[in-house]
């Protein structure tokens, strides 16, 4: 099973999960509380909760929530999904115009461009252009850097530097097939553009997982959480009875199954395996 072949594999990712939530046991046994973060690709951040809690306590009310990236369709029907704190201006001139232009002011913003070979499509941010007339990509802006990658299709990228009066306008530029990855320093005086990287997939699904949609959960008992992955996923869990009270917090990525599963071993010892009809049974070893 695709799940359990997941498991057992001995990659980067899980042996850090796999060392995190030995360190957290550690850490129980201490006497400290535990919290188990999972960055980038496995996203997910989940900690313990207490089972014996006061039902009458506002703060005790369990959760769970679907979140979403903030999402605008814009007038000629891209679709932009701003990560957080992410901000543009959306400039679009007449129907008639021959350019569609996006300011990016802040943050990482995903872009799928509507097809529209007539009028190009262009975010624009801190002296560089990126140009598309119908494909996917995603620009991120911060103090030092701004990042270009490709999902599907082809993008242009050029940098504009603009020079002391009289000189003329220094300009770079480089071109971007999907599965590439450009990344500008801001304080590098030199025109001239890096060549862009190949990236792979496993990289490309971690750049990108701020846009996968995540469940928030608080004070929720795992019966709750696990109906909700049922919902998302066509793998399905079925937890031990004893199990369905335990509560749990955090935020994980909705379709990251694998990494929930590697949560509850690490953290509570409750093992996954194969049930019947393709079901993954969840008890306590």
């Amino acid at each position: 099973m695709a799940w359990a072949q997941g498991l057992d594999r001995n990659d980067d990712i899980v042996e850090r999960v796999e060392a995190k939530g030995r360190r957290a046991r550690r850490r129980r046994l201490a006497g400290a509380s535990s919290a188990l973060g999972l960055l980038l690709l496995a996203g997910i951040a989940f900690q313990t909760a207490r089972t014996n809690h006061d039902p009458g306590d506002p703060a005790a009310r369990s959760t769970a929530l679907v979140v979403l990236p903030d999402q605008q369709t814009l007038p000629d029907g891209t679709v932009v999904e701003l990560k957080d704190g992410a901000r543009i201006d959306v400039r679009f001139g007449s129907e008639r115009s021959d350019v569609r232009r996006v300011f990016l002011e802040n943050g990482e913003a995903h872009f799928a461009v509507a097809k529209d070979p007539t009028r190009p499509f262009i975010v624009t941010v801190a002296g560089v252009e990126v140009r598309a007339v119908g494909t996917a990509f995603a620009v991120g802006l911060d103090q030092r850097e701004i990042a270009v990658l490709v999902t599907e299709g082809q993008v242009a990228v050029e940098r504009t530097i603009a020079p002391p009066a009289g000189v003329a306008v220094e300009r770079s530029g480089v071109t971007l097939d999907a599965g590439k990855r450009l990344v500008v320093d801001l304080a590098a005086a030199n025109v001239e553009l890096p060549a862009p990287e190949s990236i792979a997939a496993i990289e490309l699904a971690a750049h990108l997982s701020w846009r996968a949609p995540r469940i928030r959960f608080s004070n929720t008992p795992l019966f709750e959480a696990v109906a909700i992955f049922n919902q998302r996923n066509s793998e399905k869990l079925v937890i031990d009875e004893a199990l369905a009270e335990l509560r749990i917090g955090g935020v994980v990525r909705a379709d990251n199954t694998r990494t929930f599963l590697i949560f509850l071993k690490n953290e509570f010892g409750i093992e996954p395996t194969a049930g019947p009809g393709g079901t993954i049974q969840l008890r306590r070893r």
